[in-house]
């Protein structure tokens, strides 16, 4: 027997999502599925982790991205599916994923829809920077295990990432416009070291992205041939590119027609281990996990999601 309840951000959205939450409310009292509120990411994982647990078979995330991305750790190892109903400012994991946009066709899937599976990217970082500064000296940084569903992101675009989550004023594709423009300006370039089953090379990297799915970040298609099901995961390396060339061919990601730059290379990999001269900010899924160094890996099939019949 399905049993479905719904973790709702009230946030998602930068909070332009009023109108949209009430009508998901509506669609679950309609099929007579709970709705929870819940705050943090961490009450967001906890909260997915408590309802499989309780033996709710469809734990649904009503919200962005970022709400999506703790739902799915907290469902992980679980038998309970994943289930999304967009509310954010990008929506790639649905999108991806091929749940409708309109939130109460999504909320009417994520209830009825069939059970299929997904591939989920693993990464093992170092603890949130301010959580390792808190450390005596000394002392060794924490390990993090954290699975993403799109994308994970080091250098410039994790750069980008953190300027983004800081301002709340613009959304949509504009955010994401804004906070690299100002990254261009601010960004040190690092040098990296990439080691894995596709082998070892090292140098100026701009931007490294590991990629379970096409987009990220509100529809670039930074990854354009990743797929979700076919247990690999695209590497995407951006050498050291000229910061006027690389605003200059910035709106080629849109359509994913970026590869074609030198600078630019995309390679398939299972698993991957990076380093850099400095630690570098870790983003999947557009939040927050950690520091460099890290190690990722792709977990064919370990994401039980809903989607349309």
């Amino acid at each position: 027997m399905q049993r479905a309840i719904v973790l709702a951000n009230g946030a998602a959205g930068r909070g332009h999502n009023q109108r949209r939450m009430t009508r998901v409310e509506r669609v679950c009292a309609e099929l007579g599925v709970e709705v929870v509120r819940t705050g943090s990411a961490e009450e967001t994982r906890q909260q997915a982790r408590r309802a499989a647990e309780q033996g709710y078979t469809r734990v649904i995330a009503a919200g962005g991205d970022g709400t999506v991305h703790w739902v799915l750790n907290g469902l992980a190892g679980t038998g309970a599916a994943l289930g999304i109903i967009p509310l954010g400012s990008g929506n790639d994991m649905a999108v991806n994923l091929g749940i409708p946009l309109d939130v109460e066709a999504a909320t009417r899937v994520a209830v009825g829809g069939t059970v299929r599976r997904a591939d989920l990217g693993l990464l093992k970082v170092q603890g949130p920077r301010s959580k390792v500064q808190g450390q005596e000296a000394g002392a060794s940084k924490p390990t993090l295990d954290q699975f993403f569903g799109c994308i994970a992101s080091f250098g410039l675009d994790s750069h980008a990432n953190r300027i983004a989550n800081r301002h709340q004023r613009l959304h949509g594709t504009l955010i994401y416009i804004y906070a690299l423009l100002r990254s261009l300006i601010e960004y040190r370039v690092p040098q990296v070291t990439i080691r894995g089953d596709i082998g070892e090379f090292s140098g100026a990297m701009m931007l490294v992205a590991a990629a379970n799915a096409p987009s990220y970040g509100g529809g670039m298609r930074l990854a354009p041939h990743a797929q979700m099901a076919d247990g690999m995961l695209d590497l995407c390396v951006v050498s050291n590119m000229s910061r006027l060339k690389l605003l200059r061919c910035f709106p080629e990601v849109y359509f994913g027609t970026h590869l074609r730059h030198r600078e630019i290379t995309c390679l398939r990999t299972a698993r991957f281990r990076l380093e850099a001269d400095r630690p570098l900010e870790v983003f999947a899924d557009g939040e927050y996990l950690g520091l460099t160094p890290a190690e990722v890996e792709v977990l064919p099939g370990a994401l039980a999601f809903v989607a349309p019949k």
